[in-house]
């Protein structure tokens, strides 16, 4: 054997020993420890105050649509239903929808909006009724004078709107009294519970005993107490001999009262008041009414002014 022959033999027996002790093993890198990861931290929070659960709100009740009924009816009133397009006189038990539009002469008309609310429209008014329903029942005073109780808290609200003004009147608990002027001046006097009163973006509350008035396009005044009577006081005596057809009559009445002179009515402000009359040839009398709120009137009447605007005539012979 050759010395070549022999080594090519010897690497063949290292490989075969190799192979004969690593055989069947599996050559892997050595293992790591393995390390269990920390257990998470509980979260931990500063104790806090006990905070009251909040009530959930009660749930509004469910709008329900109602209708007016004509309780009482005295002297001359009439109702304008726009389904019919014509003016026909009231009927006790009657009911009315929404538009329907009362108006008095000498007369008077009650009515109730459901089971909490009773109006009655006085004498030489104009009422109109708008929305009306078991939330709110809205309605409008166009002339003259309207009373209205509300029976229960967190019942139908009552809104009263003045037409031609901004003024209005709202309740849901509470009876008062609304008088409107031809001039737009409003006056308002409760008798039972709280009115809210507002105008021109101003709002008062009139409680028990109180009145407050909203001057035409202006705020309300601050509520003060309802006179105890209601007087006129002309403020000078008036001449009973006059050269012209018309006289100035000027005096002073009750705070929130409305004034004519002749069936010709007279703003007032804070109770003055001042209007010229237009007078016949002749003998002439004055008439002076006062009407406040709730519902009273106060008298004065001036007798024979005598109106004489002839020239004089001259009598006597003439001499040439």
């Amino acid at each position: 054997m050759t010395p070549r022959s022999q080594l090519w033999l010897g690497l063949g027996v290292l490989s075969a020993v190799a192979s004969a002790y690593f055989g069947g093993r599996i050559l892997r890198a050595p293992e790591q420890p393995v390390i269990a990861a920390p257990p998470a931290l509980a979260a931990v929070q500063a104790p806090s105050p006990e905070v009251p659960l909040e009530r959930a709100p009660e749930p509004e009740p469910e709008r329900e649509l109602l209708e007016a009924r004509v309780s009482a009816v005295s002297g001359d009133a009439e109702v304008f239903l726009p389904v019919q397009g014509r003016w026909r006189r009231v009927e006790v038990d009657q009911t009315l929808g929404p538009d329907a539009v009362l108006r008095t002469k000498r007369g008077r008309v009650d009515l109730g909006i459901g089971s909490g609310i009773d109006v009655s429209v006085g004498p030489a008014s104009q009422f109109r009724l708008r929305e009306l329903s078991n939330r709110l029942s809205r309605v409008r005073l166009e002339g003259g004078r309207v009373t209205a109780s509300v029976d229960g808290k967190g019942g139908p609200e009552l809104l009263v709107q003045v037409s031609g003004a901004e003024a209005e009147a709202r309740t849901n608990d509470g009876s008062f009294a609304m008088l409107r002027s031809e001039n737009g001046q409003v006056t308002v006097a409760s008798s039972r519970g709280s009115v809210r009163l507002s105008g021109a973006g101003q709002e008062v509350v009139v409680d028990k005993g109180q009145q407050s008035e909203v001057p035409p396009g202006g705020s309300p005044l601050p509520p003060g107490a309802i006179p105890g009577q209601l007087f006129i006081k002309l403020s000078q005596g008036q001449q009973r001999k006059l050269k012209q057809r018309s006289t100035l009559v000027e005096g002073e009445t009750s705070r929130g009262a409305v004034v004519s002179v002749n069936g010709i009515e007279t703003p007032t402000e804070g109770g003055r008041f001042s209007v010229r009359v237009p007078l016949r040839e002749g003998k002439n009398d004055l008439e002076i009414v006062a009407r406040d709120a709730l519902g009273r009137e106060s008298r004065k009447r001036v007798r024979d002014i005598d109106v004489d605007t002839k020239p004089p005539v001259l009598r006597g012979r003439v001499r040439w």
